[in-house]
């Protein structure tokens, strides 16, 4: 969901409950959100301050909250968890089970984050306040319900900038997070249970929003017939909790001053800067490919870079040390780390609208880069470089950026879209078979994602 992006339904029709069950895969853009992250919450019509109920990251701190205020304004029930969700780069499951009729309080909200218990196994509660005995959240008529929203008391919402997948309301039962997640016995990481909703009772007022249909993102799998509503565009992803993408990452902004859009997926850079921009997936091995969409290009590059740019004030080059990157002016350059370069290759010239396609290729005796303009190579024999087990930290980092001047660009890691908008037409899967770009990759590459890195 982009921060203008949410699903509303208005009113609800149902009665108080004493039982919920909430189950959310996220992805966040901000690692410091300053307006915080509205991930669900009901409230009863225009008030925004009397019986609500609202779960959101907190502004500053990337904490999970659960809020519940009862009839009169005051927290009924007020939960923060000591963890932050920082990691730009990776999928949370966050699981929570409400059930204000057991006797231990402590029993009454449970709260997980990838399959661990926030109490027990995640760092604990920085606030504590668990709900009182027999309350039932109302879920009636009057309430208001939005999932990658909330409201504050003077009626101004914060939505949820990222990506949400396999998102579950369910009313009047409790569910243990079991029940939606587990434990890959490969790589001992967690993740979600596929295809589990035929065996869950939903309730009258329960969801399930798969966002497995394109054509209608608001469609509902619980079985029940509420009508949601859309606020902004939302745009299908490859990027899921199963196969994670590569993203932007915006903790390496040092010199870029970019700002970052679309799931982390556009940048447009600072104003006169030379800096780049890296992504969150290293490369180690194997061979990958991925499009950058040029929205504007008045001096931009792509290409790789061994090292994020952050914090290394000693080297303020547009690429760092064994960096490559090819020019709008179709040079491909590589540079020292202090700004000197040296031209290994001269290709066709870009510009704005223009799709550069790049493939890295780590497998070769010769480690190689090449290029594409719409689809067409630039060069069939490539660009040599430092095989990654030379660099300095043994890898390699998609990188973009500016030599000078202002750009935008779009960048498909083969989540399927450009800006926010979903690839149309014929288009074309990586070796990894779960991605989607606007033109062939070579044979034999595959995304930059988790799926990638294994095919």
């Amino acid at each position: 969901m982009a921060s203008s992006t949410c699903i509303t339904r208005d009113p609800m029709s149902g009665a108080y409950t004493e039982k919920i069950t909430i189950s959310c895969w996220i992805k966040i853009c901000d690692p410091d959100l300053s307006n915080g992250g509205g991930i669900f919450m009901i409230r009863k019509g225009n008030s925004y301050s009397n019986s609500r109920l609202r779960i959101y990251l907190e502004s500053g701190s990337n904490k999970l909250c659960w809020e519940l205020k009862d009839s009169t304004g005051s927290d009924d029930s007020f939960l923060k968890s000591n963890a932050r969700l920082r990691d730009v780069g990776a999928w949370y499951h966050i699981c929570m089970s409400y059930d204000s009729g057991l006797s231990t309080a402590a029993d009454r909200l449970k709260m997980w984050i990838n399959g661990k218990d926030v109490r027990t196994e995640y760092g604990g509660f920085q606030s504590d306040d668990q709900v009182g005995s027999g309350f039932g959240l109302l879920c009636s008529s009057a309430m208001f319900v939005a999932l990658g929203r909330i409201d504050e008391n003077n009626g101004v919402d914060y939505k949820f900038d990222g990506s949400m997948a396999e998102c579950y309301f369910i009313y009047d039962s409790t569910y243990d997070v079991s029940t939606f997640g587990e434990t890959d016995t490969t790589t001992g990481e967690w993740k979600p249970k596929l295809d589990i909703a035929s065996g869950i009772t939903f309730g009258s007022q329960g969801f399930y929003f798969p966002f497995t249909n394109a054509a209608d993102m608001k469609a509902d799998g619980s079985g029940n017939s509420n009508t949601y509503t859309i606020t902004g565009t939302l745009t299908q992803s490859k990027d899921s909790p199963s196969t994670n993408m590569s993203s932007l990452n915006p903790l390496d902004n040092y010199y870029a001053n970019a700002t970052f859009s679309n799931g982390n997926t556009k940048i447009t850079t600072g104003s006169g800067r030379e800096a780049s921009v890296t992504a969150t997936i290293p490369m180690f091995k194997g061979k990958y490919y991925w499009e950058t969409q040029m929205v504007s290009a008045n001096a931009p590059f792509v290409g790789i870079q061994p090292i994020p740019s952050f914090g290394n004030t000693a080297s303020p080059a547009p690429l760092q040390l064994n960096g490559y990157g090819l020019l709008k002016t179709g040079k491909v350059e590589t540079t020292d780390g202090t700004g000197g370069s040296t031209v290994l290759a001269t290709y066709a010239t870009y510009t704005t609208g223009d799709i550069i396609g790049t493939a890295v290729d780590l497998d070769s005796a010769q480690n190689k880069i090449y290029f594409y303009k719409n689809g067409t190579i630039l060069g069939s024999s490539g660009v040599n470089i430092t095989s990654v087990g030379s660099t300095s930290q043994g890898m390699y980092l998609a990188a973009f950026g500016v030599i000078a001047s202002q750009d935008t660009l779009d960048v498909n890691f083969g989540n399927g879209s450009f800006g926010g908008v979903a690839l149309t037409g014929t288009t074309y899967s990586g070796a990894d078979g779960s991605s989607t770009f606007k033109y062939e990759p070579p044979t034999g590459y595959s995304a930059l994602s988790t799926k990638g890195l294994n095919a």
